[in-house]
């Protein structure tokens, strides 16, 4: 805040609501006009936390000689939130926000913005939810409401509204593209009539059929590689999204997904890890192109209602049936990770989520590589790798030594097979009491061979947990 009241008048007035900053200039016939406004043409401002303060200070003083309201997000935490992984894509990268009291000032001030910003070199995040100007790359806008009406939905939630020439109440959605309201034209945009929909292909080379999952970070997709026939994964990375910070060492989604590809380089030929085919650009936005597998994450594998055994504990021939499967998931998720050790890798992040297992034949893939570290990584990338982990799969002692060691991936597998017995893990608050789980499955009939191949790699003593699999026959 004491960097945007330098850059202000001092006669505007600067204040915090919530996650955002407001710059609010003196009453004038500007601010009157822009206050009576529900809705309008708006202008964000995308920037990565390290362009932020640069981009205030060619932007705000135009603002602050020009009268105009602005919001900007509240300090450097927030930032890094706003262009998180899980934040909403719609929202994302939203840095500051401007309300042009008209569109004459709207067009006029974003034609003004891209000269004043145009060779500073800004980078940010782009708006899904707004049409891109200008060449800069971090001017975005939108119409939608400034101070719109809102109403309270039938779950409590407050959602907003912009008002048609006819008077109706139209949802203003944040959609993760860019959308006019139908009474409303561009007035950068001379011909908006949308283009045919034309098949999606990659390089010329990879078809994407269907997404599979979005998050702010990019989506991921199936689809088909169309010179050799088979079926592919996707994986998005959209620049300046997910950005970490481990020292001196700063990278986004698109310096993951370098990383993943780069381990599974060093992985190939290993049957268990999908294959990486390409890594290519296209739109701005880099794709890693893996060969597709036809598993489920084991996590849903175990809970299926021919395989889980939490209710039938008590039914002998369930449980030796249900052992027999442990036993050879056990010995291959261990020979698994031990491979990938003798390549030099460790997973970091191992997890019931990105362990993959067939139903029909019990073929296992191990997947998402995008945290994993070599030996010859530097300090900081191994301190990130460290702090990378999904909640009850990560070593307890992990944050004290901020770096991977071989347990860290053998107390992951152990809590992975610990998902055989719960299907969810409940550890993450307090791993101490997965003894006590442990104790309970098997008093009431679970072979006491499981709970110490579990805990023997919880305890990072792989070879214990190999020797009692080897001694034990299921019967």
């Amino acid at each position: 805040m004491t960097t945007l009241r330098s850059l202000l008048p001092s006669d505007w007035s600067v204040q915090r609501e919530g996650m955002w900053v407001f710059g609010v200039p003196p009453p004038s016939e500007a601010t009157r006009r822009t206050r009576a406004l529900t809705q309008g043409f708006k202008i964000h401002v995308s920037a990565t936390p390290d362009d932020a303060v640069r981009a205030l200070e060619a932007i705000v003083p135009q603002l602050g000689r020009a009268g105009i309201d602005f919001k900007i997000v509240g300090d450097p935490d927030l930032h890094y939130t706003l262009q998180s992984k899980r934040y909403p894509r719609g929202a994302s990268g939203k840095f500051m926000t401007i309300y042009p009291p008209d569109d004459d000032s709207f067009a006029r001030l974003l034609i003004e913005l891209e000269h004043s910003t145009e060779h500073l070199g800004l980078t940010g995040p782009r708006i899904l939810s707004d049409r891109q100007y200008g060449t800069t790359g971090v001017l975005f806008y939108r119409y939608g409401g400034f101070w719109p009406p809102q109403r309270v939905t039938l779950d409590g939630t407050r959602e907003t509204y912009l008002i048609s020439p006819t008077g109706d109440y139209v949802p203003d959605i944040r959609l993760p593209y860019h959308q006019l309201p139908a009474w409303v034209s561009d007035p950068f945009m001379h011909d908006q009539s949308r283009p045919p929909h034309d098949e999606v292909l990659l390089d010329g080379r990879f078809q994407i059929d269907e997404a599979l999952t979005f998050s702010n970070a990019g989506g991921v997709y199936a689809g088909v590689d169309t010179v050799t026939s088979e079926p592919v994964v996707i994986k998005e990375a959209r620049p300046h999204t997910n950005c970490w910070r481990s020292g001196e060492l700063a990278g986004d989604a698109v310096s993951l997904i370098e990383r993943e590809f780069m381990i599974l380089e060093k992985l190939k030929g290993l049957e268990f890890v999908p294959a990486g085919i390409a890594l290519l650009e296209s739109g701005g936005h880099l794709f890693l192109v893996q060969a597709r597998v036809d598993g489920r994450r084991i996590r849903t594998d175990w809970a299926r209602d021919e395989v889980i055994v939490s209710p039938y504990v008590r039914n002998s021939a369930r449980v030796r049936s249900w052992s027999t499967r442990f036993k050879t998931t056990a010995v291959a998720l261990i020979d698994m990770v031990l491979r990938v050790h003798e390549r030099g890798v460790l997973i970091g992040d191992l997890s019931a989520d990105n362990v993959l297992k067939n139903p029909e034949d019990g073929r296992m893939w191990m997947i998402d590589f995008e945290s994993a570290t070599v030996d010859t990584d530097s300090c900081e990338q191994k301190r990130f790798a460290a702090m990378w982990a999904t909640p009850g799969f990560k070593h307890p002692a992990r944050d004290i030594r901020k770096t991977l060691v071989p347990e860290d991936d053998f107390y992951a597998l152990g809590m992975v097979l610990a998902c055989a017995l719960m299907a969810v893990s409940y550890f993450s608050l307090d791993p101490s009491a997965l003894p006590r789980f442990l104790d309970e499955f098997v008093r009431h009939g679970i072979p006491p061979e499981v709970r110490h191949v579990i805990a023997a790699l919880v305890d990072g003593d792989v070879v214990a947990a190999c020797d009692m699999l080897s001694d034990w026959q299921p019967e």
